[in-house]
């Protein structure tokens, strides 16, 4: 779960705060294959985020929100 979380918080801390939405593809595919994790990483470091408040999951699970700036 640890690695999972790092490497999502890596992903996502280079997003854009002003875009109002991110598709889950355009975290999820650059998780999965370029920083070769699982689908089970990917899950748990979402949720972590969640838990957190950096993101905001849309009840459909397509998108999500950047909530704050990652790393302040």
């Amino acid at each position: 779960m640890r690695r999972g979380l790092t490497k999502n918080y890596g992903t996502t801390k280079t997003c854009d705060l002003g875009v109002a939405r991110i598709h889950i593809e355009k975290i999820n595919y650059p998780f999965l294959y370029t920083l070769k994790a699982s689908g089970a990483e990917f899950g748990a470091g979402i949720r972590c985020a969640v838990q957190k408040g950096w993101l905001d999951l849309h009840e459909s699970g397509t998108y999500v929100r950047l909530l704050t700036a990652v790393g302040t």
